[in-house]
């Protein structure tokens, strides 16, 4: 699935939004995820499969048009998700890991 730039984002230089492109930015999503949770100590992790039943059993978001992934270097860094309440996870470019939008 070729996915669309994201018409809302914010402009950081460095960084692009888009749409999910699904399945394709499954693994890297949930690479990122993982890293995430082991950064702020989480003992847990997803697997690929884990990750990609539960973003294909979603039911109160579309991921065509709920799902943002932001890029730099063509690598994902972070996404987001929207459902009744907002998640999301990001890594910024040293590699610190943290869960709140880009500055």
């Amino acid at each position: 699935m070729t996915a669309s730039a994201y018409p809302t984002a914010p402009s950081l230089p460095g960084i692009t939004f888009r749409h999910v492109a699904m399945p394709d930015d499954l693994g890297a999503m949930n690479d990122v995820a993982n890293a995430t949770r082991l950064a702020e100590g989480e003992e847990w992790i997803t697997s690929y499969d884990q990750f990609r039943a539960y973003y294909e059993s979603l039911s109160n978001c579309d991921p065509a048009t709920d799902i943002v992934v932001a890029e730099r270097d063509g690598r994902i860094v972070s996404g987001a998700l929207r459902l009744y309440e907002s998640c999301g996870f990001v890594v910024s470019k040293r590699s610190a890991i943290y869960r709140k939008p880009l500055d």
